[in-house]
């Protein structure tokens, strides 16, 4: 029987989904992954589409002036949209096995548009019980107000988290949730098995 106030809670990209985004911007800037992945972490762009405060052509436009491109909004949209990969190796077998004994959910920075191909291509809304996108809820993690929605929203007595990015781990254990950094479904699977689950 499921724990009614143990939630498991996944990020997506990067953790249980591909997402080309930061290789295919490093390849068209000539920078380093790690330069463009410290630059999308702080991109006022990302941050606005990502929590829902502008559509797609305007956040081209603005990061293509924050990378200082001359690609045109709308061919760097239509990339963007299309670096949106599948799930990762062992993702759909993970999440069969958690879903039998846990109550599940995702919470993702994402966008209308990403959304909308982990809805309809991948049957995102099946994945798990809950379903949290950023651009719906007005905040991008790592903001303390995503986590509170989350945490009202389910109710739960504790979450335990995952996803990729140090900072938003960091602040998920700063909101009081048990969060852990991991980047594919062996790692989810490993932390699991230290946790007793």
């Amino acid at each position: 029987m499921k724990q009614p106030d143990l939630w498991l809670v996944f990020d997506l990209g990067g953790v249980l989904f591909d997402f080309h985004g930061v290789h295919g911007l490093a390849e068209i800037t000539g920078r380093s992954y790690d330069t463009i992945h410290a630059s999308l972490k702080h991109s006022p762009a990302c941050r606005l589409f990502e929590s829902g405060r502008i559509g797609g052509n305007e956040f081209a436009a603005l990061l293509r002036d924050e990378l200082e491109l001359e690609m045109p909004p709308a061919e760097l949209l239509e990339r963007w949209v299309g670096w949106l990969g599948g799930l990762k190796p062992g993702a759909d077998e993970l999440l069969a096995e958690v879903r039998a004994c846990y109550r599940t959910a995702c919470l993702s920075n994402t966008n209308e548009l990403h959304w909308a191909g982990l809805m309809d291509i991948h049957g995102l809304g099946g994945l798990f019980e809950r379903t949290f996108a950023s651009h719906e809820i007005g905040h991008w993690k790592p903001d303390p107000e995503i986590f509170a929605h989350v945490s009202d929203a389910l109710g739960a007595a504790r979450i335990v988290y995952f996803d990729d990015n140090a900072h938003i781990v960091d602040g998920a254990r700063a909101f009081g949730w048990d969060a852990h950094q991991t980047v594919n479904p062996a790692e989810i699977r490993a932390v699991m098995g230290r946790l007793g689950l």
